[in-house]
């Protein structure tokens, strides 16, 4: 007899191509299948809580992008951002006015979600988008939201003409009026409509602003002045706006060094436009001091700048080529000075800072790099998280949100599930797991709480026939709550249990008092216990789902030999499992052929729920048989398929080998 000790899983799932390294010290500490578990920090697989309802979307046949407001963990929201509206979500429940949902007009439509972006400042938000002037939103109240176009009356504008054309203003130039501007060849367009220039007189010492109102000719435009400016005969110090529908707007935006920087315009897709210090919508680079405004372009390849992320010591932007870290020298001016990081460029995907580094999608969209200076190079070094499972994101990366607690993590959005990878450095943890429910996930935020964070997705579902989409949170509440979709009741002893018309033909799972009460089928919003069933007065209500943890192919080392069992046909005997606060498990050496292990002995009373096994500390679930034959890949799978917890917090079990 052979045995193998299985002591923790924190490295998470591993690719196919990992088959053979059992080598190295990760294969030990790995998984070939976890789903619906949590390869926790200190090693225990942890099955996550269910899914609670919370409300379908506005407009179900369209999709929508959930966007975290921060202003602190006891006051945040996750915003539904969709087809011309936003729709707010506070805590566990949606923001209601007059008994219905509340919601502003938004200038965005369903097509112009994918390439929002966002940087927010206390109770105010600034979306970038390449089609769209910047806008900001603003809470005044959990009912009181606002959103408009920024008011850049300042700036930013391209730099002095260098033409022979001229501008001659007439009509009245002090501030707030209207002027009138005459060019001497053609000049504007009917798209610079709302954009903001600037003009000098003849010797370009006294500049003004002003936005333009109104276009009558490519030669004549009017404009209302955003400053006093100057009389004089036609000059040829005109600044052109930086933004507008000619040369395009900003994709990309981010406060840094108590500045708000917008880049990536259609036009100057490398260029960064920073605002004057602690004014966040003046964007004047006329006196040239230290807190002035900035306007500089990223050495690199002619590729755009797809986001901007501060990291604390460095703007940090990232396009098709690569990323570039800037930082300011402060002087009698503020010069900024950019580093070339990394090569390996990045998809549309906004990177983000998990810990003390920045953490981007390849522009593939299937792998993820997180940066990391190195002291020997001096320069920045991609590390990329994904090399202990090539394949998990092979279908595409749509959205990332980082996770703080319980462990650090990312919670990615790929083919219809989470895909989340914990990373602690310290412990030299980067462990990939899948969250999965009946349906498809298309968007996630999270938000931070007194304890986990709560993280928030938006299901597409087929319900009836009908194409449905439903916000729903992962519990974090220490309750067991193990089912998806769920509802809550508590109330008198019933049979009846209804509503739930959101899961209307599908088959749910109930927990009730504690107990598993079974599988029904929702018929008009509601579900009937049996008679010989007992009545509930508590239940948790939901769609059903496995759990499931797969162990690598086990390889034991032969001494005799000096190979492996790799290539040796050998046979699972038994197991032995410590476990915390678990009930209803099943194993077995495939997922289509699992035994039940047993929790309730005959002495135990039928109806009555059954304490968790390991319950206040773990213990072992021992001599556990099941079915196994000879192969050159023995694995041992566990599944959790009642709405039970699941804490597996290591394994043993004994071979034989053939031969």
């Amino acid at each position: 007899m052979a045995y193998f000790y299985q002591e923790q899983f924190n490295a998470g799932e591993l690719g196919a191509l990992l088959r053979g390294r059992s080598d190295k010290p990760y294969y030990a500490q790995g998984l070939k299948t976890c789903v619906n578990f949590r390869p926790s920090v200190q090693g225990p697989a942890i099955k996550r809580r269910g899914t609670v309802y919370l409300a379908e979307v506005k407009d179900s046949s369209k999709t929508v992008k959930l966007v975290e407001f921060i202003f602190s963990e006891i006051d945040s929201y996750t915003l539904e951002f969709g087809d011309a509206y936003i729709r707010f979500i506070q805590g566990t429940s949606q923001v209601e006015s007059g008994g219905s949902p509340y919601e502003i007009v938004s200038p965005y439509a369903e097509a112009d979600l994918t390439k929002l972006k966002f940087a927010q400042l206390g109770d105010i938000m600034y979306i970038a988008h390449p089609d769209y002037r910047p806008y900001k939103l603003s809470r005044n109240d959990a009912t009181d939201w606002t959103i408009a176009e920024v008011d850049n009356q300042l700036g930013p504008v391209e730099d002095v003409n260098e033409s022979a054309t001229t501008i001659t203003l007439t009509g009245t130039l002090t501030k707030g009026a209207t002027s009138t501007w005459t060019a001497s060849t053609n000049t504007f367009n009917a798209n610079h409509v709302g954009s903001v220039w600037a003009i000098a007189d003849t010797s370009n010492a006294n500049i003004g602003y002003a936005r333009m109102t109104g276009f009558t000719s490519a030669t004549i435009a009017t404009f209302e002045n955003q400053t006093a400016l100057f009389h004089g005969a036609a000059t040829v110090n005109w600044y052109e706006a930086s933004w507008s529908g000619v040369r395009g707007y900003p994709r990309a935006v981010a406060f840094h060094d108590q500045r708000l920087f917008f880049a990536g315009t259609n036009e100057s897709p490398l260029t960064v436009y920073g605002s004057v210090s602690n004014s966040f919508e003046n964007f004047d680079v006329d006196d040239a001091s230290a807190d002035d405004a900035l306007k500089f372009d990223l050495a690199g390849r002619v590729n755009t700048i797809q986001w901007l992320i501060s990291d604390g010591d460095f703007l940090v932007g990232g396009t098709y080529g690569g990323l570039t870290f800037t930082e300011f020298q402060i002087g009698d001016t503020t010069t900024p000075r950019a580093r070339v990081g990394t090569s390996f460029g990045s998809s549309i995907v906004q990177g983000v800072e998990l810990g003390d580094r920045v953490v981007y999608p390849h522009s593939n969209g299937k792998s993820i790099y997180e940066t990391v200076y190195d002291d020997n190079t001096f320069k920045y070094q991609s590390i990329d998280l994904n090399d202990l499972n090539t394949e998990i994101l092979n279908e595409g990366l749509t959205e990332m949100k980082v996770i703080e607690q319980p462990d650090s993590a990312l919670a990615c959005v790929s083919g219809g599930d989470l895909k989340i990878i914990s990373r602690d450095r310290t412990q030299e943890v980067a462990g990939w797991y899948n969250y999965t429910v009946s349906g498809e996930v298309e968007s996630v935020s999270v938000l931070p709480t007194t304890g986990e964070d709560r993280i928030y997705i938006v299901v597409k579902r087929t319900i009836n026939g009908a194409t449905k989409r439903y916000i729903e949170y992962f519990e974090t509440a220490d309750v067991n709550r193990y089912v998806d979709s769920s509802i809550y009741y508590s109330g008198s002893a019933t049979r009846s249990l209804s509503g739930l018309d959101h899961l209307e033909g599908k088959t749910v799972s109930v927990l009730g008092d504690g107990s598993y009460a079974g599988l029904y089928e929702v018929i008009s919003g509601s579900i009937t216990i049996p008679d010989s069933k007992t009545a509930i007065s508590e239940a948790y209500i939901g769609l059903p789902y496995n759990a499931d943890l797969e162990t690598m192919p086990i390889s034991l080392a032969l001494k005799e030999s000096g190979g492996s069992t790799q290539t040796l046909k050998t046979k699972i005997t038994k197991a032995n499992l410590i476990l915390y606060k678990t009930t209803g498990l099943k194993i077995g050496d495939r997922f289509d052929r699992l035994d039940t292990i047993p929790f309730r002995s005959t002495e135990d009373e039928m109806t009555r729920a059954l304490p968790l096994f390991g319950a206040t500390y773990p213990d072992v679930k021992e001599n556990i048989t099941f079915y196994s034959e000879f192969t050159y890949n023995p694995v041992v799978c566990i599944r959790s398929d009642l709405p039970f917890p699941c804490t597996v917090i290591s394994f043993m079990c004994q071979l034989g080998v053939n031969g």
